[in-house]
């Protein structure tokens, strides 16, 4: 992240971030996947494709708390993949499966509900009127 950033009650934001990956260079072609991650009960970062670079990137963060999170500068907002979005080929393996299952339906011209999958996704100790509202947010 790129200094402390207060995450509002029950939104999202694009929250200003930067790569400490070493490997990321320019003009390579690759994007990369920051895998979805939660900061702190409620407080979440959602799956990203950013692009290949170190600075001027953003990632959603999502709070579903009744109440302000603060995220320090030094928050770590989860683990980056590269990805090849042209060609779909993907690192991991299991990425991959979805991307290409993903591409599959699209060309069907199905409609796809991500709302179950990211649900799952959510904290069990959530109770049911943050997960209504979290359902809410992503609706």
């Amino acid at each position: 992240m790129c200094g402390d950033v207060v995450v509002p009650p029950c939104s999202q934001i694009n929250v200003p971030a930067r790569s400490t990956l070493d490997v990321v260079t320019v003009s390579r072609g690759d994007d990369w996947l920051l895998e979805a991650k939660q900061l702190h009960p409620g407080v979440l970062a959602a799956s990203t494709l950013l692009p290949d670079r170190h600075h001027g990137i953003a990632v959603c963060v999502v709070n579903a708390t009744p109440e302000p999170h603060v995220l320090r500068g030094d928050t770590c907002l989860g683990t980056l993949s590269r990805v090849d979005v042209s060609a779909a080929s993907v690192q991991p393996d299991s990425v991959l499966a979805q991307t290409q299952s993903l591409s599959t339906a699209m060309t069907k011209t199905e409609i796809i509900d991500p709302i179950p999958e990211l649900m799952q996704t959510l904290p069990e100790e959530l109770t049911e009127s943050r997960r209504q509202a979290i359902r809410q947010l992503f609706e």
